[in-house]
């Protein structure tokens, strides 16, 4: 799982991209010959760009992830949590594969001078579950699968507008922090739980 800062904008900015082997797309340039028996050649040429088919599908991507973070009356200490990533078929109304893994840390992140908190976060133990995840290549996986810098921001500034309670991300690329969606958070003891989701890419998928 990795964002890039143009494509893990705050609050649901989404792009629409085509994911196959080749473009799937059907064109039609022939022009209609309307000039019957008079001068009349208007030129009313098809140029329709279809991307849709049998073989096409409109889906969409998003996470949604929990965590207890604890605090033991100093610092918060470790992040205790589950996430998911969904492949939504926008044809269909349905979801066609949901992964569900485990998210543990105790290993504090420094550099986000927004955040009450961040983490290294280990994923591990990933389920898969919908009728197509394997088109997705999405199986089971025991043991650790990824790391990713989770943090949590009371209030970020970004492109000259303030935001409160957002989840921050760490990305590796260029050691940078930004905000990636908003957080409901509630107390828990000295420390608090922390909800979100983030809004992820509409594609089309294709075979052949």
């Amino acid at each position: 799982m990795t964002f890039t800062a143009n494509t893990a904008l705050l609050i649901g900015a989404f792009s629409l991209t085509l994911v196959g082997c080749g473009s799937k797309v059907d064109e039609t340039d022939e022009p209609t010959d309307t000039s019957v028996g008079t001068t009349d050649t208007t030129d009313t040429t098809d140029t329709t760009t279809t991307t849709t088919g049998d073989d096409t599908a409109l889906y969409f991507y998003f996470w949604q992830g929990s965590a207890t973070v604890n605090n033991d009356g100093t610092d918060y200490t470790d992040w205790d949590g589950n996430e998911s990533f969904t492949y939504y078929n926008v044809n269909e109304g349905t979801i066609a594969c949901t992964e569900t893994y485990t998210m543990l840390s105790e290993t504090p992140l420094a550099g986000c001078d927004d955040c009450s908190f961040a983490f290294d976060v280990t994923m591990s133990d990933s389920m898969a579950a919908g009728d197509g995840c394997a088109t997705f290549g999405a199986v089971d996986q025991s043991g650790e699968t990824g790391t990713v810098g989770w943090g949590f921001a009371p209030t970020t500034e970004m492109n000259d507008t303030t935001y409160n309670d957002v989840l921050m991300y760490y990305y590796p690329g260029d050691a940078t922090w930004f905000a990636v969606a908003y957080a409901t958070v509630a107390p828990q003891g000295d420390g608090m739980t922390i909800d979100y989701e983030i809004n992820g890419q509409y594609f089309y998928y294709y075979t052949y």
